[in-house]
């Protein structure tokens, strides 16, 4: 039985270089596209999102901004940030998006979220210091995902941990008895109006809070299905859905980016057998050499993926101002005084 490659190599391998010789990312995750920005602009922020993007040449940095304060064009649905198209700039391209940035009177700067090993953090970083920015990281997040190149669905099912496979195999056999067992997964066409409504129901039916979009998720999904990347997970029980799951394909990663089942069927196991069936799905049929749980460290995840890597938030003052001078030290004193009362020796007397 093949095994899960579990690879030693750095997860930011050299990158390819356009034609005027700038480096550019070999990936571009739904999340760093054009359509993705545009999309959240429109319906998954509030109308008076203050959008101002950074430009420097062919490169655009989406932002926000109110007053002296940009940030990342991101929100709670983002699994990723970074340049559009996932482009890594050169040093003199973050240069000029550093002293856009200026004269467009940043005093403070916070993107998120970003992979701590993405190759455009450092360059960034270096840019908006060479402008008289005061730069730190922090953490946001955890993401779980699993190398799977070359690796078959019923392989990688069959090296999950015992305890999931055991449920898996059990609940597999029950569902399998009950009446009106159907299991779905839409791509797109006229299935997908139906696919939105199962999954409206089942969301509401689910331990999930509402949407604080509504027509987020709708406007997401159709997107995603026009540029082939959706994949809908829909399962069925006596003729009522019962689970939902939305994953995505792109540029031979699946990313796993909502789930939700209605909580009357959990002894059911019926988003257990149903994250396997699309897993199985994105390995068999689209082949894919990465599974992405995205944001969030549940425990759960551990037993699906094999790695987990960190997001991070970047935060930068404009040193140079009054303003951001004061941000900073607040910032920085703040961070000195928790490790300072985390350390072993900082104990009261």
């Amino acid at each position: 039985m093949s095994k899960n490659p579990m690879s030693a190599a750095s997860l930011c391998p050299a990158s390819p270089h356009d034609a005027a010789g700038h480096p550019i990312a070999e990936r571009c995750s739904l999340f760093l596209t054009r359509e993705w920005f545009d999309l959240l602009e429109r319906h998954g922020l509030p109308a008076d999102s203050g959008r101002n993007d950074a430009i420097a040449g062919q490169l655009r940095l989406p932002l926000m901004q109110q007053g002296g304060n940009f940030q990342s064009l991101s929100s709670y649905y983002s699994a990723d940030y970074g340049l559009e198209g996932n482009a890594i700039p050169s040093s003199d391209e973050a240069s000029h998006l550093a002293r856009w940035l200026r004269a467009h009177g940043a005093k403070r700067i916070e993107l998120r979220p970003m992979h701590a090993d993405a190759a455009l953090l450092p360059v960034l970083m270096t840019g908006l210091r060479s402008h008289g920015y005061l730069c730190d990281t922090f953490h946001v997040s955890t993401n779980w995902y699993l190398p799977c190149a070359g690796v078959r669905g019923a392989d990688y099912l069959a090296s999950r941990p015992s305890r999931l496979l055991n449920t898996l195999r059990r609940c597999r056999k029950r569902l399998l008895a009950e009446p009106g067992f159907r299991l779905d997964i839409v791509v797109g066409g006229d299935a997908l109006d139906a696919a939105l409504n199962a999954y409206a129901r089942v969301y509401a039916q689910s331990w999930k809070e509402p949407e604080p979009f509504p027509d987020f998720i709708p406007q997401l999904c159709r997107l995603s299905a026009a540029q082939g990347w959706l994949r809908f997970g829909v399962l069925y029980l006596g003729g009522e859905a019962v689970a939902a799951q939305i994953w995505f394909v792109k540029d031979g990663t699946a990313s796993i980016y909502k789930l939700a089942y209605d909580s009357r069927f959990a002894r059911l196991g019926v988003g257990t057998v149903l994250t396997a069936a699309l897993a199985e799905h994105v390995l068999d049929a689209d082949k894919v050499s990465e599974i992405d749980f995205l944001t969030g460290d549940d425990a759960y995840k551990a037993e699906w993926m094999t790695h987990s890597r960190q997001l991070v938030g970047l935060i930068a003052f404009d040193a140079r101002s009054p303003s951001g001078l004061l941000r900073a030290a607040l910032h920085f004193g703040r961070r000195w005084l928790r490790q300072f009362k985390s350390a072993p020796n900082a104990t009261s007397t």
